[in-house]
């Protein structure tokens, strides 16, 4: 009888233990971003980089904060709003040269989310 009792304990230790190795996804973890991108002329191009996500997610997001490349004015933007829902989040500029873009997803509930994304012409 001892035996058994120390068994359950140990599948249930070990089953716990497993658990604790793969944690469920968190719904900040189904975040990413992406961008559209159109020329403009001379080299030039106006683009767009927004936030990804299943909607349930990203009505919990309260800001998107996006470090340009420090060639641009004032190269820390904060969104706070979702706007389009095509393009959540969405922060608009033109540019002739691409760079990784560093972004903090902020949520609601105080938690945030970093990330980077190559923009892509």
């Amino acid at each position: 009888m001892k035996t058994q009792i120390v068994s359950c304990i140990l599948v249930g230790v070990l089953g716990l233990l497993w658990l604790i190795s793969f944690p469920l996804p968190s719904m900040a973890q189904e975040i990413s971003a992406d961008n559209i991108a159109h020329p403009i002329g001379e080299d030039r191009w106006s683009w767009t980089v927004f936030i990804k996500g299943p909607p349930q997610v990203l009505k919990n997001i309260e800001c998107v904060e996006y470090t340009l490349h420090p060639t641009f004015p004032n190269p820390v933007q904060k969104i706070c709003g979702l706007g389009d829902q095509k393009y959540p989040f969405a922060l608009t500029a033109t540019g002739w040269g691409t760079f990784q873009i560093r972004i903090r997803v902020f949520m609601k509930d105080g938690e945030y989310r970093d990330l980077t994304h190559y923009l892509r012409f």
